[in-house]
């Protein structure tokens, strides 16, 4: 009887501690997650943001104006864009580590960030970016990136985006050439019978 009792109070005690860290196990497992989604969340919530938002436009009409300049030489183009071009950079610096320090939910992150990761990636990043990767260790970071979210993104997807915004990238680049083929037109002022006037010259 005293031996039935005894192995009885054992089982019990190894099944509550069985549980126990079954529980804390499980505890410990959704906590993790909240926090992946969370921190992929206020990522998201930083992108889409009025202060970011206003640096991503910046930087969209720098690139557009200089799809073809090294990052290395863009401050000396434009400071004022080339600094929004770095904020977005930075930005997805820190996505970088996070992913590389598994505290992103990844594929939310993907879902979610996919479309305009691609967009700076081929517009600028796999461009400019790497022109000056002898100086930059970001675009190492930024390729690396780049894998994790076509770890996380459909081949065709993928395709697609590369195709269209490679595309883009191209017109950019012959939309510049042709600016500078272009006659330049100036405005000189002149006299005319009636007084003082001005006419076109090329």
């Amino acid at each position: 009887m005293i031996e039935f009792l005894s192995s009885n109070l054992a089982s019990g005690i190894l099944g509550a501690f069985v549980g126990a860290i079954l529980g804390s196990f499980i505890t410990n497992w959704l906590t993790i997650r909240n926090e992946r989604v969370k921190l992929t969340m206020d990522f998201h919530k930083e992108w889409n943001s009025y202060e970011m938002s206003v640096q991503r436009r910046l930087g969209y009409h720098c690139i557009k104006s200089f799809p073809d300049t090294k990052y290395s030489d863009l401050t000396d183009l434009d400071e004022k864009g080339s600094i929004s071009v770095f904020t977005v950079l930075r930005f997805y610096e820190r996505m970088w580590q996070c992913f590389n320090t598994d505290r992103l939910d990844k594929q939310l992150t993907a879902t979610l960030f996919y479309h305009d990761f691609y967009w700076w990636y081929f517009i600028s990043f796999s461009k400019s970016l790497e022109a000056s990767k002898e100086d930059w260790a970001a675009y190492d970071n930024i390729n690396k990136l780049k894998v994790k979210f076509r770890e996380h993104t459909s081949e065709a997807h993928y395709r697609c985006y590369r195709m269209k915004y490679t595309a883009k990238y191209n017109n950019y680049v012959l939309s510049k050439q042709t600016q500078k083929i272009l006659p330049q037109v100036q405005t000189v002022n002149a006299f005319t019978i009636n007084g003082t006037g001005s006419f076109v010259i090329t």
